[in-house]
């Protein structure tokens, strides 16, 4: 486990061509938190590498402002030709993301290995 000064837990695990990180929000971070983009965005330049499968299964909710930050985070790993999916997300965050019409960018996986293997059937809410 990875715990960064952003407040964020992040496990980070070298997969065949990219990079898996599981995260964790910490229950009571001390002081604020770094924008879960960035903290991201920083591991990728670190690995040097633009292909991440990120497993959301431990975020409880999505909250607005982490879901802008997921956003942004895909536009620049796609700006740098990279791959961006995420995997593990509770029907409640399937629904938000749904809801804020991401699910088209940010396709919601069910497992880490749907999400490596860019399964036809991701979980969509019914």
């Amino acid at each position: 486990m990875l715990k960064l000064m952003s407040g964020w837990e992040l496990e980070v695990d070298r997969g065949p061509d990219c990079l898996l990180v599981k995260v964790r929000k910490p229950r009571r971070p001390a002081g604020a938190l770094v924008p879960l983009g960035e903290a991201l965005w920083s591991i990728l330049e670190q690995h040097l590498t633009y292909r991440l499968i990120l497993d959301l299964g431990q975020v409880k909710s999505l909250d607005d402002e982490i879901l802008d930050q997921l956003s942004t985070l895909h536009d620049r790993v796609a700006g740098r030709g990279g791959l961006m999916r995420i995997c593990g997300l509770t029907p409640h965050n399937c629904r938000l993301l749904q809801e804020h019409q991401l699910d088209d960018r940010l396709i919601p996986y069910h497992t880490v290995e749907e999400a490596m293997m860019g399964s036809i059937a991701p979980r969509r809410p019914r």
